[in-house]
């Protein structure tokens, strides 16, 4: 399901600079994703979509794009400063 941005959550990114989506991730893949990530030392959290496929295929869904493209205004993305805290 495509996520809607409106412009209060355009605002808040823009002042805030994060955000927090309800609904992105099914319950099941964010619990599966907090699993995969628990007990991971905290500066080898990072780049772990690069070293996990099913991380990988979370991280590339076009609803997480969608997202970004609007909040960045921007048709070019680079996923970079991923980290498990």
């Amino acid at each position: 399901m495509k996520q809607t941005l409106d412009l209060k959550h355009s605002s808040f990114f823009n002042h805030h600079r994060y955000l927090e989506l309800e609904g992105l991730l099914k319950k099941a893949d964010a619990e599966k994703l907090l699993q995969a990530t628990q007990g991971i030392p905290l500066l080898e959290g990072r780049d772990l979509w690069m070293r996990d496929e099913w991380i990988r295929s979370i991280s590339l869904r076009k609803s997480f794009a969608h997202c970004a493209n609007e909040l960045l205004q921007s048709k070019f993305l680079h996923l970079a400063f991923d980290q498990s805290l």
